[in-house]
């Protein structure tokens, strides 16, 4: 026998009706436009939006299908050339613009399978540590998927000398080329910047070009365009400096990065002296041999007005060059120094020019280790304005325990959340106990204390400060720990306490 319709089920059954009304118009209240679809997805794993999300409706299924999808490989657990064409074939492949493979030496044969997949949108590609070499890059090269690449990433693989890979000349939208730790070809590097016109970003990094090799790149007028050029280690000696510092191209460079590269005075000067450096923002010279006259040109430079970033580490520069550097009045808007590894403390004009600097407030990253601070500390701690400084590396310096009490009591460094005073062997528990009093680090997430005389007792007096946040590191002065096991376990009695 049929129930009689109450009131209530009326009631439910036009609500129902409504509701369906609702979502079956163009106007209905649940509507999203596929923008904020879009933001909404970008908070979402990509798992999620292909399992998931894609089965909402039509409109959700053709805004997934228009999305930007990252596909990292590093967490396959397997990824030989049967599981990466299979996954690379999935009807869901063209959601992915972006792929990033690392450690598969299993393509190192098989990377057209990439090419010849259904990633048909790909525009960024990393492939790192694979193997990959002249041949198999030639072979990816011509396959369909590579023209809208703009983004290519492919250091340490094994890439030689010995053949040119002529294959770039199948991607002239790069715009970013990365090809540290491998080695290139004169040919190859010519069909690059032949074929490459949009580049902004190459990197090259101990590819070891030569001069002969940077000479091609600042002869191009395709590599106008460039802003991000990365030298270290390229073996280009002072004649590699000059080369750049003549190129008619390469005048809008606002990083350039030059580490260990056999760079003297002469190629310094060269540089300096170029006009080529106007709109630079980050320079690395770590390494090299400029001298103090080097330090010089680089402290008289107008050019670098603009520069934020500057490491000049490693340079056998003396107190007379710190000393240009400290005073010059175009380096105002540095954010980070490294001047480490050279040789101050010979006198005090370095450490002067340094107590009267200027712009040193405006730094965020300082590294001053491996020079002889010594008795200099005192003074130079406290009337140095650090007050912006975020990291301090005072490795090696040989500061005394009165230097580390003055930054563990002073307001000036009350910014600090990464100070390493390693390698300092006149640091004892007396400088653990100002460490374990102080109120003004509450910001130090890492204190490095390697090979000071620092002792267990102390590390544990150090750790129970409750002013340092909860997650404060501190690296274990190893030369008093015998093995790794009692390492292990003071790092465990330490947590567990």
């Amino acid at each position: 026998m049929k129930r009689k319709q109450t009131f209530g089920d009326q009631k439910n059954e036009k609500k129902t009706k409504a509701n369906t009304d609702l979502l079956s118009s163009g106007n209905e209240p649940f509507y999203l436009p596929d923008e904020m679809i879009t933001i909404i997805l970008s908070y979402l794993p990509n798992a999620q939006i292909l399992r998931r999300c894609i089965l909402v409706s039509k409109q959700w299924l053709i805004v997934c299908g228009n999305l930007n999808l990252v596909l990292n490989t590093n967490s396959w657990s397997s990824c030989g050339p049967v599981t990466l064409k299979k996954r690379l074939n999935s009807s869901f492949a063209n959601c992915f613009t972006s792929l990033h493979i690392e450690k598969r030496t299993s393509l190192k044969d098989e990377i057209s399978l990439i090419g010849e997949s259904k990633l048909t949108r790909l525009q960024y590609l990393t492939i790192g540590k694979s193997s990959i070499n002249n041949s198999g890059l030639d072979a990816f090269l011509s396959t369909p998927n590579v023209s809208h690449l703009k983004y290519l990433n492919l250091y340490y693989n094994s890439l030689k000398s010995d053949s040119t890979v002529n294959g770039f000349k199948n991607v002239p939208n790069l715009e970013t080329l990365v090809l540290s730790r491998n080695i290139l070809s004169k040919d190859t590097i010519r069909v690059i910047v032949d074929n490459c016109p949009k580049l902004k970003c190459l990197k090259l990094a101990e590819t070891f070009i030569e001069s002969e090799g940077l000479e091609i790149i600042a002869s191009s007028e395709n590599m106008s365009n460039l802003v991000t050029l990365d030298l270290a280690q390229t073996h280009l000696l002072s004649t590699g400096a000059t080369c750049l510092a003549n190129s008619p191209y390469l005048n809008n460079l606002t990083f350039l990065e030059m580490y260990w590269c056999g760079i003297e005075t002469s190629g310094i000067k060269d540089l300096c002296e170029s006009g080529k450096l106007k709109n630079l923002r980050t320079l690395g010279l770590c390494r090299n041999s400029i001298g103090t006259e080097g330090a010089k040109y680089i402290a008289n430079c107008e050019d670098l007005s603009h520069l934020t970033e500057l490491n000049i580490g490693f340079n056998e520069i003396m107190d007379e060059g710190a000393k240009a550097i400290f005073e010059s009045s175009h380096l105002s808007k540095l954010r980070s120094l490294n001047i480490s590894k050279n040789k101050m403390g010979g006198t005090s004009e370095g450490y002067d020019a340094m107590i009267q600097c200027k712009w040193l407030k405006n730094l965020h990253t300082f590294s001053i280790a491996d020079n002889t601070i010594s008795y200099y500390g005192s003074t130079l701690f406290q009337k140095c304005d650090l007050s912006s400084v975020e990291s301090l590396d005072l490795d090696n310096t040989r500061i005394k325990t009165s230097s580390a009490k003055i930054i563990t009591e002073s307001d000036t460094y009350q910014n600090l959340n990464d100070l390493r005073i390693s390698r300092n062997s006149t640091l004892d528990d007396d400088t653990a106990q100002d460490f374990a009093n102080s109120t003004t680090l509450t910001k130090l997430t890492y204190l490095d204390i390697y090979r000071t005389k620092i002792s267990v007792s102390g590390i544990h007096l150090i750790k129970k400060n409750t002013n340092f946040p909860a997650n404060l590191e501190v690296d274990l002065p190893f030369a008093n720990v015998e093995t790794t096991a009692n390492k292990l376990r003071i790092i465990e009695s330490i947590e567990e306490e």
